[in-house]
């Protein structure tokens, strides 16, 4: 385990490897992309708990910054913001709070 994962950070090699692991993204050298099963969202630094950046389908891993591409933008972030990745599979069943809404 590296410095910055110790701290918290994700460099591009553990981001690298974290997408690698995902069976719903295809690689294509520095770009991760969903085959269409799934969305990721990116984890960014924030005051408190991890904040989602939003659903992307597409990323692109450069020496010094993450390029993410959503529907509505494109984000160039420095990877000292990303602190994880959250992978939601299409179609899952999702769980509600006490069970009342079942």
């Amino acid at each position: 385990m590296s410095a910055k994962e110790r701290d918290g950070l994700v460099g591009r090699d553990l981001l690298r490897r974290m997408f690698e692991a995902q069976k719903c993204v295809k690689v294509d050298g520095d770009r991760f992309e969903t085959d269409g099963t799934a969305h990721f969202e990116l984890l960014m630094k924030g005051s408190g708990a991890p904040v989602p950046l939003g659903k992307s389908e597409s990323v692109e891993l450069g020496e010094e910054f993450i390029t993410a591409h959503l529907a509505e933008a494109v984000y160039v972030l420095p990877y000292a913001l990303v602190t994880g990745l959250k992978l939601v599979i299409r179609g899952e069943v999702k769980r509600t709070g006490a069970g009342f809404l079942r």
